[in-house]
């Protein structure tokens, strides 16, 4: 009897663990939404997107650092400049929902050696109801050349304090998908001025 009741409690203990493996595995999630690939875990997500461009490098790395072309691609947050230097930033995004504001700050830094723009949240105010305060929140934009084309990766990791639920990771993704599609249509915008020829460029007309 005293061997079926320990075999009994293995049996059962066995369960429990494959159970919370399951539950585990089943709250873990990985899918490719417009070119974003994002992962999930529990208060944990990543984003990842990549897009080619033939822009030059500098260039890629002004737009993804310089405080002027965030003006011009972003329009998610009012976005301010409260310090700068010559290497690096920090900005503060303000967000104004129906029923709470977000206001977060930043600390970005380009590392032009590496073609690298890396960005670390200090801190994220939520007043108001409904939304969660970010834990952390850091990524970055890194540039590799592969023939003749530059290869633009974004990458961010972000931690809640609650558990991602549906809405949650609804708003996650718009917002996402948002600040990629306006990312991108900049970029195009860049190349197609870069592709015009200057002004003092053009052929002067033979009589």
């Amino acid at each position: 009897m005293q061997r079926f009741q320990q075999a009994v409690r293995a049996a059962v203990a066995a369960a429990a663990i494959i159970g919370l493996t399951a539950r585990g595995a089943m709250a873990a999630e990985t899918h490719t939404v417009a070119g974003t690939t994002y992962a999930k875990d529990g208060s944990t997500y990543t984003a990842r997107h990549v897009l080619q461009s033939s822009l030059q490098t500098a260039d890629l790395l002004s737009i993804c650092f310089d405080f002027k072309h965030l003006q011009g691609f972003y329009h998610g947050s009012d976005v301010k400049l409260l310090k700068s230097g010559a290497d690096w930033q920090t900005l503060e995004y303000r967000t104004d929902y129906k029923v709470c504001a977000s206001s977060a700050t930043y600390q970005k830094t380009v590392d032009r050696a590496k073609n690298t723009v890396r960005f670390t949240m200090l801190n994220h105010q939520v007043s108001g109801w409904g939304m969660p305060v970010m834990l952390a929140s850091s990524g970055s934009y890194a540039i590799e050349y592969t023939t003749n084309i530059r290869r633009l990766t974004y990458e961010q990791s972000v931690t809640l304090t609650r558990e991602i639920g549906p809405l949650d990771w609804a708003m996650i993704q718009r917002k996402t998908t948002e600040f990629f599609t306006g990312l991108e249509a900049y970029i195009r915008q860049q190349e197609g001025l870069r592709a015009q020829p200057h002004a003092s460029q053009k052929a002067i007309p033979t009589p």
